[in-house]
């Protein structure tokens, strides 16, 4: 795919003043707290906690769809519409489920499993990658950052991957 846009080379801003990524989050709360989005209460029947989890999951779908289509397709703009309308629609999942979920204790069980898929050790990597069975379709990546070097399994698609037996998050006490 060629650029033909530069936007992705801009800084954006907003009146004079660089407009963050905090600022596209309240922006998005605010949102939808204007157009009446409200968290699913958690005294609701859980086939209709679950109804209205699905709706948003469905807007969400939508939207990455029609990312999808401007990624294929080439089309820088569309792109970064759909990188945004994405964006629009999964950032109010924290708000839209606090009530069901303890979604900062989660959060942070997920990121600490997730960090448990990358190492400072290339022997540790290379016998992760030797005991997988689709080895082959696997390769290793290193990257380095302030000076570490940390290298990860990852599948030709690019998704970072899960050793064999890799703990699974626990996520039943944020429930």
């Amino acid at each position: 795919c060629a650029t033909n846009i530069s936007y992705f080379n801009r800084r954006n801003k907003v009146m004079g003043d660089v407009y963050t990524v905090d600022d596209f989050k309240q922006s998005v709360l605010d949102f939808n707290q204007r157009i009446g989005t409200k968290p699913i209460d958690k005294y609701l029947p859980r086939e209709e906690q679950f109804a209205a989890l699905r709706r948003q999951v469905n807007i969400i779908f939508e939207e990455v769809k029609e990312l999808k289509d401007a990624v294929e397709t080439c089309d820088s703009l569309e792109a970064l519409d759909g990188v945004l309308d994405a964006l629009f629609t999964v950032l109010p999942l924290p708000y839209i489920v606090q009530q069901m979920f303890d979604i900062s204790g989660g959060m942070k069980a997920v990121a600490e499993n997730n960090s448990l898929k990358y190492t400072t050790s290339f022997d540790e990597v290379a016998q992760w990658w030797d005991n997988n069975p689709n080895k082959e379709e696997l390769l290793i990546d290193t990257n380095t950052v302030d000076g570490v070097r940390y290298h990860c399994v990852k599948n030709k698609a690019g998704k970072v991957m899960k050793f064999p037996n890799f703990p699974k998050v626990d996520l039943t006490q944020f429930i």
